[in-house]
């Protein structure tokens, strides 16, 4: 078979694949620090907790975040302990912590608690999150298989 042939192939098995497995499916798992701060970092995200009640956050190129959940706005600092992403907000009645965040498509993303105790598993099936997130005025594609 000749080269040209050969490449012509690859290629073509290269757009089926995109087509069975978009991007969005390529690039799920969690994310480091780095990662995080180049993906999240100053922009807006929208999101939800598992029982449904929204939150809005704007995470800073500064490190300082601006939380709004349920009317009330609060002022945080973010930094980072390993591949976690911590909270700190100045408000000492809202709750902070640390996160594992896991990429879920190319605009959804699942925060894991450090102190969750989810498994691998439930983490590899988007299960059990703590929160889930997406960029605001760019489309999300949290899909319903994986909500929990």
């Amino acid at each position: 078979m000749s080269k040209q042939i050969w490449l012509s192939g690859l290629a073509l098995l290269a757009a089926l694949v995109m087509v069975v497995f978009p991007v969005s499916a390529l690039s799920t798992g969690p994310m480091n620090a780095a990662q995080i701060e180049a993906t999240l970092f100053g922009k807006t995200f929208s999101g939800e907790y598992p029982s449904g009640t929204a939150w809005r956050e704007t995470f800073e190129a500064t490190g300082r975040s601006i939380y709004e959940e349920g009317g009330r706005t609060d002022v945080g600092t973010m930094t980072f302990e390993g591949s976690a992403i911590c909270f700190k907000y100045n408000d000492p009645e809202r709750t902070g912590g640390c996160f594992i965040v896991w990429r879920r498509g190319l605009n959804c993303f699942d925060f894991y608690s450090t102190n969750n105790a989810s498994s691998r598993l439930d983490r590899d099936r988007g299960e059990r999150w703590d929160a889930r997130g997406w960029e605001e005025g760019v489309a999300k594609d949290c899909t319903a298989a994986l909500i929990s």
